[in-house]
């Protein structure tokens, strides 16, 4: 039995019995069961000098007990058909980077030559699209980022094998970040790649000659262009791979806008998920090139070893209490928590009580300044630990400037402002610095409490919301801050006597330029008068 073969772009057949990945080490053969004519045929099993082929095999689920995960799933070619225009699909010599790719290499199906798939002659003419799907807001927004070198070290073998060859790149922006990159794309045009910067409008097919034809502008000429092509090559964004959605909720771990896995931080935990034990690595983040991929691959299974080597979890005791006697069955906080370490218990009546898990907690406090009815505290960030501590750094003030308490989170708040320190930044000396695990454990009140306790202003230092440690903490506290400025108004206090302000932990400059900006603007509003009753 032969099909048409996946792996070489259906440019080849294959047998029912077949290799998934030939390159791959040690090699491991499948049967394909939709042609496979299993006991009717039994060719396979004759051959075997091993006996290694058992026909009546079934699939079944294992369950493999594991220390730790390295997801490294990948990512996978965007579906070109959806774009009609295109004709992907429709035009045989209609074809995409990976099919190439099988075209170039020279133990591939055609021997490293570049024909075209409808008729199997040589193709002369080709056009290479860029952007097929990418940097386009009716599909994929982003740029993936690695299609660019891919399309010109196709155009390169090509013309280096076949120098009479004609070929044309239709761009938007030809990026080529990496070393030597750009002298890559130099290369290219010495060699008489030829590029038109604009973005094809559409791709026809002449059906006497079977050439096809794409139209398009040439922005820097400002002219139209129908350029006849043997064949097409489209550059597809990429894209997650299939099942990468259902594999987060799986294992808890979360998805970007993009529809990539998120890391825990971009620059300083790349490989790291707000789990622990969980790691993600190349193409599951985001398209990367092999070098990319391989160095994170590397610290993915690194950090998975040295994970697994502890031999045991080390867990900070800053995790939350729920008093079950208290709570209400309002279920803000399993939905709030962003490490889902809150579940519900039944408690029989119709009544549901939180439960926490230690091991899942990561002690961000969120729940805390989310629950209605005050019945969950954080070990060792408890409110009245939290308002003793208040009252200790604002009871004395030395200075004639206006006392400012800057409530900051342990990440890049409080980082912010030992970077000034670091820096040698003045502010004045007037701010007293109080640290939370992160600024989403506050509450409304406590905000009127430091004012009661003798602040004069109130400044809560949180991330930024795109890149809060704990997701949701510095979004949950920007809105606690807007509502607190509305009471602070019904109450014939200025409002502006509370601000939010979010920074990147290096951002020490801009805490020394916020904190001299909220001193300057106490000055001016004068000593706050606080009525209270006896």
């Amino acid at each position: 039995m032969e099909v048409p073969d996946e792996y070489n772009a259906k440019l080849s057949m294959r047998k029912a019995v077949y290799m998934n990945n030939p390159p791959v080490h040690p090699p491991v053969y499948a049967i394909d069961e939709s042609v496979c004519k299993f006991h009717d045929c039994e060719e396979c099993v004759k051959a075997c000098p091993t006996q290694a082929i058992e026909l009546d095999q079934k699939p079944e689920e294992v369950t493999i007990n594991v220390g730790s995960i390295v997801v490294a799933t990948g990512f996978e070619e965007f579906d070109s058909s959806t774009i009609k225009e295109y004709h992907y699909n429709d035009y045989p010599d209609v074809i995409t980077n990976l099919e190439l790719a099988r075209m170039v290499d020279g133990f591939g199906p055609t021997g490293g030559v570049i024909v075209r798939p409808s008729n199997r002659q040589p193709a002369k003419k080709i056009v290479f699209i860029q952007c097929v799907g990418s940097r386009d807001r009716r599909w994929k927004p982003y740029c993936s980022s690695i299609c660019c070198m891919i399309s010109l070290k196709h155009a390169t073998l090509i013309k280096s094998a076949y120098p009479e060859a004609d070929i044309s790149v239709c761009y938007i922006d030809i990026r080529t970040t990496g070393r030597e990159h750009e002298y890559y794309y130099e290369q290219a045009r010495e060699m008489g790649i030829k590029f038109v910067k604009g973005r094809p409008t559409e791709i026809s097919r002449d059906p006497k000659t079977g050439k096809l034809v794409v139209d398009t502008e040439d922005a820097l000429l400002h002219r139209l262009l129908e350029l006849e092509a043997d064949l097409v090559v489209l550059a597809p964004a990429m894209v997650p791979s299939e099942g990468t959605k259902e594999l987060a909720e799986i294992l808890g771990i979360d998805i970007d806008q993009d529809g990539f896995y998120k890391e825990y931080n971009a620059k300083l935990r790349p490989t790291e998920t707000k789990l622990r034990g969980i790691y993600i690595c190349g193409g599951t983040i985001f398209p990367k090139d092999a070098p990319t991929t391989s160095l994170q691959a590397h610290s993915a299974a690194v950090k998975a070893a040295k994970f697994l080597n502890k031999g045991k979890i080390i867990k900070d005791q800053r995790t939350a209490v729920i008093n079950q006697d208290y709570c209400g069955d309002c279920e803000f906080c399993p939905v709030t928590c962003p490490y889902h370490a809150i579940t519900l218990e039944d408690k029989g009546e119709d009544h549901f009580a939180a439960k926490v898990s230690d091991l899942l907690c990561e002690g961000c406090g969120v729940c805390v300044g989310t629950c209605p009815q005050n019945a969950i505290e954080l070990r060792h960030s408890k409110p009245e630990q939290m308002t003793a501590q208040m009252n200790g750094i604002l009871s004395l003030n030395e200075s004639a400037e206006p006392l400012i308490l800057a409530i900051c989170c342990s990440e890049c708040g409080h980082t912010a402002v030992d970077s000034s320190g670091m820096a040698m930044m003045e502010y004045p000396a007037s701010v007293r610095v109080m640290k939370v695990p992160c600024t989403g454990i506050l509450q409304i009140h406590q905000f009127l409490e430091a004012f009661k306790a003798g602040a004069q202003g109130v400044m809560v230092v949180g991330c930024k919301s795109d890149g809060c440690h704990y997701e949701v903490g510095s979004q949950k506290a920007e809105k606690k801050v807007d509502l607190a400025k509305t009471l602070l108004n019904e109450y014939g206090i200025e409002s502006e006597r509370l601000e939010m302000f979010q920074f990147v932990f290096i951002e020490g400059d801009k805490f020394a330029e916020a904190a001299q900006m909220m001193s300057e603007r106490l000055k001016k509003l004068g000593n706050l008068k606080l009525m209270i009753g006896p």
